[in-house]
């Protein structure tokens, strides 16, 4: 009895295992593939295998295309046909299964998607990210820092908002106050307007203050063109170029010329002395957004900014960034920022280098 409780098990197991609904993909070199057809965008077809996982592969490279589940062809003149599958001729890929198109040719560029994904008319990204250390004992340390980051997307737009704020203080070796060596701050924005899928217009602007490098603002309008070279889920690329409005103002203390210290006790007085700039500049910049692993982010910018009439004369902010989750909220960021500026004020250096750790989390 029990062999035969057995043998009929194993026949049941089989006979549920032989009606278990599986799509199929072939290659072209005759490499096949059993389990889900996810999607296919941009030429590229994204299948979950039974054995791999899910697999990015070319259209190009596909033999066949099977479905158990009715497949939804959206073709380049705007309709949308279902399918059980496609299979590779010479000249594109016979439909199967779609009533009175079953039998026709359509070719590769013809077929736009598959499964297309329904994108939301608007989508929102944001994030904060903050972070503190402090070193007592021999020295005196601590600085603070906080960022915010927020993009919008729509399907002609992108705006993007950022957002830092610096402070340090260092322990005075002679007297033991606790002086100020690190307060700045950044606000950025950048309208993009997508004029086809990949080619934009923008106008962007940003504001910074810098108390200890004594840069009461620096402002730097602009306007160009873009290009998104790559808008994926797991990277996001894009370069432009434009003309900007750079403008500086420096105010720094110095001795007053006019003070001889008559008294002879030492002390000259100080007054204010006001650099201003304003130049017209070219701007050049990209915007890196790359996921090499579901729970690694790298993002890097950078924006260059000559000035038209000598090139000497310039500004440079790059940032790179490695963010790591720690849940799908939140994220331990490590940081490294790069001010240049190749004609500061009075009393302030021409580099500006800054390693920042902190933990985010993922408000959109």
């Amino acid at each position: 009895m029990r062999t035969s409780a057995t043998l009929l098990m194993v026949a049941l197991l089989f006979c549920i295992g032989g009606n278990v609904r599986a799509d199929e993909i072939v290659f072209k070199n005759g490499e096949r593939l059993i389990g889900t057809v996810v999607r296919m965008e941009s030429g590229k077809v994204v299948f979950a295998s039974q054995l791999v996982g899910e697999v990015e592969v070319d259209l190009e490279q596909v033999e066949s295309l099977s479905a158990e589940s009715l497949m939804s062809l959206h073709i380049d003149d705007g309709t949308i046909i279902k399918s059980s599958g496609i299979t590779a001729n010479e000249n594109g890929f016979i439909v199967k299964g779609a009533g009175v198109l079953e039998g026709q040719t359509l070719t590769l560029s013809a077929i736009k998607a598959i499964n297309q994904r329904v994108v939301p008319d608007v989508t929102w990204k944001g994030n904060i990210t903050a972070g503190y250390n402090t070193t007592n004992g021999n020295i005196y340390n601590e600085q603070a820092n906080v960022s915010l980051n927020v993009v919008r997307r729509s399907k002609k737009t992108r705006l993007r908002l950022d957002g830092i704020y610096l402070a340090g203080r260092d322990e005075d070796g002679d007297t033991g106050d606790k002086v100020t060596t690190q307060e700045n701050f950044t606000i950025k924005a950048k309208y993009d307007y997508f004029f086809t899928q990949k080619l934009f217009g923008y106008l962007s602007g940003s504001f910074k203050k810098d108390l200890i490098a004594d840069l009461d603002y620096r402002i730097i309008t602009g306007s160009g063109l873009g290009y998104q070279w790559i808008e994926a889920d797991w990277m996001k690329f894009s370069t432009d170029v434009g003309v900007a409005l750079l403008k500086e103002k420096y105010t720094s203390k110095v001795p007053d010329p006019d003070d001889e210290d008559d008294d002879g006790d030492g002390i000259v007085r100080l007054i204010d002395e006001v650099t201003r700039s304003d130049d017209m500049s070219l701007q050049f910049g990209y915007n890196f957004d790359w996921l090499p692993h579901q729970k690694a982010n790298f993002l890097s910018n950078l924006t260059y900014t000559p000035a038209v009439d000598d090139f000497s004369d310039y500004f440079l902010t790059f940032d790179a960034e490695l963010r790591l989750a720690i849940t799908s909220s939140f994220y331990s960021s490590f940081k490294f920022i790069l001010d240049y500026d190749s004609e500061p004020g009075e009393n302030s250096g021409s580099t500006d280098t800054k390693y920042i750790i902190g933990l985010g989390w993922n408000f959109f």
